[in-house]
């Protein structure tokens, strides 16, 4: 099965673009994921810490980062997240990710890390 992209930064971005669009694209983008980044990398929902500094123009969020509890999580908050943050929401804000984690933990407890 192919790996499935969630979210690139690329996407949001014209390949054609002057470099200080792209550069603020990403910047956008890496303030965006950084907090919730570090949410998953804390909660134990991610394969590998994708909290390091990166150039944020290649960054993709894959599938296959999660693991099931992660993946479980992500189905039921990421888009409801991007529409709140495209409405103008804090990015830094992922209490809408804290809650349905505790839900999800209280419902299953051999999720719990």
């Amino acid at each position: 099965m192919k790996d499935m992209v969630i979210d690139a930064c690329k996407w949001y971005v014209d390949e054609s673009s002057e470099e200080n669009v792209k550069k603020k694209a990403a910047e956008e983008f890496s303030n965006r994921y950084k907090p919730l980044l570090h949410f998953f990398k804390e909660t134990g929902l991610v394969r590998e810490d994708k909290t390091e500094e990166r150039n944020w123009l290649d960054f993709e969020l894959k599938m296959s980062d999660f693991t099931d509890e992660g993946l479980e999580l992500l189905m039921l908050c990421h888009d409801k997240w991007l529409d709140a943050i495209s409405r103008g929401s804090n990015p830094g804000n992922i209490t809408l990710w804290q809650r349905q984690l505790i839900r999800l933990r209280e419902e299953d407890p051999m999720l719990l890390h």
